[in-house]
């Protein structure tokens, strides 16, 4: 099963990720930076988890260091939970960057710059890999040649400690962060729509209110979708870790893990289903015909622009013309030519 996940999540996210590097409209924006980010991590996030069933037996591992290495980083699935963390933070990265361009949209351009968008970027892909090293890497050894995973603590106090901090890196700290950020966006949106500011004659400003909208709501559904798949096994693993009886072989803690792989490869379906610059590019791609319909179109509709600005232009100066006491020139009918007089 968890291969049959992994290669969808694979297949899903690789999709995106051409999608939107195919549009050099699309791979400008920093949302969809962000998105293409969302996307690698998922896809090694999918291949790990297509994988994470080989290759458990130490035994066929030679004694020392490397079987050393091989207990600390791959059966505590480092690789796997590494981009795991990663990939929650870069959407809250995401999130945020959603939340300054709505919230203080005059202040936008300076604070999110492209190489600010890059650093974050970079910065979102070391903290899964330093937190697990921290956590799982030092808390797991090999003794008489079993390797014990998240076993080896000082103290009970520190297990419970670590626990804790475990829970608020992963789970809490990013609930909380993006769904404060959601409600003042919402909120934001609202106060603008009351005033009229998203509203109005003007096509232009409500179709980048639309499209904003658009991916606003967008992200909200990857966040939904991030806590129904998350929660079931964080808040298992918190009550186990506070000593619960609880048992992580058994059948429902490993339908939470599966939700939490599954997570990796819901995000490829919401774009499609959801976000409108997507799927416009993604049709594009598959069906050459639907690109060549909306090149027209749109050259329609530049060309249909333009003498819309052409008549109104023309008729602002006829107005001031008239205004100034001038009317406009005639040619006499009885005048053609160099003054030849028609009888």
């Amino acid at each position: 099963m968890y291969l049959g996940v992994g290669v969808v999540g694979m297949i899903g996210n690789l999709m995106v990720i051409v999608v939107i590097l195919s549009s050099h409209r699309m791979r400008r924006t920093t949302t969809n930076k962000f998105i293409c980010s969302q996307s690698a991590l998922d896809f090694f996030a999918s291949f790990f988890v297509a994988f994470t069933s080989f290759f458990r037996n130490p035994g066929n591992i030679p004694p020392g260091i490397l079987q050393e290495l091989f207990c600390r980083f791959w059966l505590t699935n480092w690789p796997l939970w590494s981009v795991f963390v990663s990939s929650t933070y870069n959407l809250v990265a995401m999130t945020f960057e959603r939340y300054v361009a709505i919230v203080y949209p005059l202040q936008h351009g300076r604070i999110v710059t492209k190489r600010k968008t890059y650093i974050a970027i970079a910065l979102v892909w070391c903290v899964g890999p330093l937190w697990l090293t921290a956590y799982a890497v030092s808390s797991s050894t090999v003794k008489g040649g079993v390797c014990t995973v998240y076993s080896e603590w000082p103290s009970e106090f520190v297990r419970k400690l670590v626990s804790v901090v475990t829970l608020l890196l992963q789970y809490l700290t990013p609930i909380c962060s993006i769904t404060f950020a959601y409600i003042h966006i919402f909120v934001t949106l609202n106060r603008k729509t009351d005033k009229g500011l998203d509203a109005g004659n003007d096509k232009r400003n409500e179709r980048m209110s639309k499209a904003r909208r658009n991916v606003i709501k967008t992200l909200v559904q990857v966040f939904a979708v991030f806590v129904f798949c998350w929660s079931w096994n964080q808040i298992y693993f918190a009550f186990f870790n506070f000593g619960y009886p609880l048992n992580l072989r058994s059948t429902f803690y490993q339908f939470t893990v599966l939700f939490v792989f599954a997570n990796s490869c819901m995000n490829p379906f919401v774009y499609t289903f959801n976000y409108d610059q997507f799927k416009k590019v993604q049709r594009q791609m598959f069906c050459p015909c639907l690109k060549q319909t909306s090149q027209s179109s749109d050259s329609d509709s530049v060309t249909r622009n333009a003498t819309e600005r052409n008549s109104q232009t023309t008729l602002c100066d006829s107005v001031s013309n008239l205004s100034h006491g001038q009317l406009p020139s005639q040619t006499s009918p009885q005048q053609i030519g160099s003054g030849n007089t028609v009888m």
